[in-house]
């Protein structure tokens, strides 16, 4: 709710990247070139609380972010260790193919949908980790 109120009051306004939310994304750059998942949930969660654009900008943003810090991690993994080319192949076709798809349904949906797809895709991430864990 307190984003949402935030979003609304600084309607049409745009933020400054300023040094915490380098650093939140930093930070999440880090977990996520090494773990992966939830990476893009981080990634909105901190855009939502730091900066004031839309929901749909912040959405584009994490995607391209989340693109970059993937493609940099497999950069490393190539050059410094084993890989496992067919299951690599596998997963890069598979996560092209859920972004493009994914991007495409987030343009179509209302922020609020949109905003609650996140928060309920997160929960039940979170939970299932928390289950195998």
């Amino acid at each position: 709710r307190w984003v949402a109120r935030r979003q609304g009051e600084h309607a049409g306004e745009r933020s400054e990247i300023t040094w915490v939310v380098q650093g939140g994304v930093f930070l999440a750059a880090v977990y996520g070139s090494y773990f992966g998942a939830g990476l893009g949930v981080v990634l909105l969660s901190i855009f939502g609380i730091l900066l004031t654009d839309g929901l749909q900008r912040l959405n584009a943003l994490k995607g391209l972010l989340s693109f970059v810090i993937n493609a940099v991690s497999v950069v490393v993994f190539v050059v410094a260790g084993h890989v496992e080319w067919w299951s690599t192949g596998i997963l890069a076709v598979t996560a092209w193919a859920g972004g493009a798809l994914g991007v495409g349904v987030a343009r179509r949906l209302s922020p609020a949908v949109l905003r609650y797809s996140v928060i309920a895709l997160g929960v039940v991430v979170a939970v299932v980790l928390i289950v195998k864990g």
